[in-house]
């Protein structure tokens, strides 16, 4: 006899308590194989139902099979071939049996991924071939959802050091992703997975200011989804094109779209997915010089937003809103925040972010001021701009080295302002910069020269190079 029957008045009492923690990988694999105990798969249960992105990573792909069945006279071999419409017309005890098949496809498919990855790399390096042409010669084992996958993650593994090798990971994934064959997936997931893999292509090539390549691949995206993809999914390249819009400078498009995006997660339930959106609303506020609405945008999605699913649109945003902090003139806010996030910059920044969190600690000690605020913020601001000048940030150095001529203004330290200048000229000269911010450091060490440096100057030319930064 079922269990499943036993589990509703329990289900009904649940639901309004507080969700459980995030279950692990392997009882999320025993929960979709029917393999834990009632009560343990009444726990998995109540925290998938309102919609966990991270868990339905694993298990979203699975639910789908079987709600059709293949087309007769195919002799496939599928995920879902063998169990019918299950999902509709079986016991749940039926649904997990078919699920088991379906999971074990998938997994094999997934470790079966990598030693195909390489061998689609060396086929591309040998033949060299372009378009659809080299896209027809991929043979049809090398086409499986596992590889797929595994393209479109290391395609956003590369999207920040690597953008252009992201691209090209991220083609690949469409190509692929188009030459599964559809009597062996079901075809809702599928057109899911080829959207997925045309929008992750277009916020790429957005990255790379490729705009009307990025609104092609949304395109053919919006075209995958129309024909059946999963709802959430449409929420998600909605957020995507609202950052193209960003890009463009259309705050007021990117705007709507996130609204729709917003409306879309809150009405499914997608927690993290609602918060991501509110975050990259607060980007676009930020942008439009509307700083008092973004922090509360912030804050709202980062009590939705899952650090575990996504730690680095969280680390972000933890630090966009300590800097927009500092900005309102509250600096101990800020202080406080980055103190209680210090373990997120530890565990998931790369060393810029790392540098960026030092130079805002010294910003906010500049501002708290006191003899050691001021040593400390000195030491920092000396330190972020030599890190700057070696990865070949000019203008990230060069505010650094506004903000310690600040400080030596405050001083009374005009000498040491004058060489400042020197050096900030000297790291200009070899890298390419607008002739707009040559023009703002010549202004700065002329003044520097003729020891005429004020604190209101310094404040003119950091704005101006603000400025250069944010339209570059």
């Amino acid at each position: 006899m079922s269990v499943w029957p036993n589990f509703l008045p329990r289900l009904s009492k649940a639901l309004l308590s507080k969700p459980k923690e995030h279950p692990s990988r392997e009882d999320l694999e025993r929960f979709m194989l029917g393999e834990l105990p009632p009560a343990e798969t009444l726990e998995v249960l109540l925290h998938l139902l309102p919609g966990c992105p991270r868990c339905q990573e694993i298990t979203s792909v699975l639910w789908a099979v079987g709600t059709e069945p293949p087309a007769s006279g195919t002799g496939s071999e599928g995920w879902w071939s063998a169990s019918g419409r299950f999902a509709y017309e079986g016991t749940i005890e039926q649904v997990f049996a078919g699920v088991r098949q379906a999971y074990r496809a998938l997994e094999r498919e997934r470790a079966e991924a990598p030693p195909l990855l390489e061998e689609l790399l060396a086929e591309r390096l040998r033949t060299r071939e372009e378009g659809s042409l080299w896209a027809a010669s991929i043979p049809p084992r090398l086409r499986t959802w596992g590889l797929c996958e595994l393209l479109l993650r290391q395609s956003q593994d590369h999207r920040a050091d690597d953008p252009r090798r992201a691209a090209a990971l991220a083609e690949l994934a469409v190509v692929v992703a188009g030459g599964l064959d559809p009597s062996l997936y079901p075809p809702p997931v599928l057109e899911t997975l080829r959207a997925r893999t045309w929008g992750a292509l277009g916020n790429i090539r957005r990255i790379l200011s490729d705009f009307r390549g990025a609104e092609e691949a949304f395109g053919q995206a919006e075209i995958h989804l129309a024909r059946g993809g999963d709802v959430v999914e449409k929420g998600v390249l909605l957020d995507l094109q609202a950052s193209l819009r960003l890009t463009q400078g259309r705050t007021a498009e990117a705007t709507r779209l996130l609204d729709r995006a917003m409306l879309l997660f809150r009405r499914l339930g997608q927690r993290h997915l609602l918060g991501r959106a509110m975050i990259s609303k607060g980007y676009v506020r930020i942008c439009a010089g509307d700083s008092g609405p973004a922090v509360e945008l912030l804050r709202q999605g980062l009590a939705l937003a899952d650090p575990g699913h996504e730690p680095r649109l969280v680390l972000a945003a933890q630090h966009c809103l300590a800097y927009l902090l500092y900005e309102g003139g509250r600096p101990e806010e800020a202080r406080h925040l980055l103190e209680r996030n210090r373990r997120l910059y530890l565990e998931h920044g790369d060393r810029l972010d790392l540098v960026r969190l030092r130079y805002l600690e010294g910003k906010i000690a500049a501002v708290l001021g006191g003899a050691g605020e001021r040593s400390a913020a000195e030491e920092a601001f000396r330190e972020v701009r030599e890190v700057f000048a070696e990865a070949g940030l000019a203008l990230d150095a060069a505010l650094a080295s506004l903000d310690l001529a600040a400080l030596y203004v405050e001083q009374g330290r005009a000498a040491e302002v004058h060489v400042l200048a020197g050096e900030m000229l000297a790291i200009f000269r070899s890298r390419e910069v607008s002739r707009e911010a040559m023009a703002a450091l010549i202004l700065f060490c002329r003044a520097a020269e003729a020891r005429d440096v004020t604190a209101s100057l310094v404040q003119e030319v950091t704005a101006q190079l603000r400025q250069v930064r944010r339209s570059e």
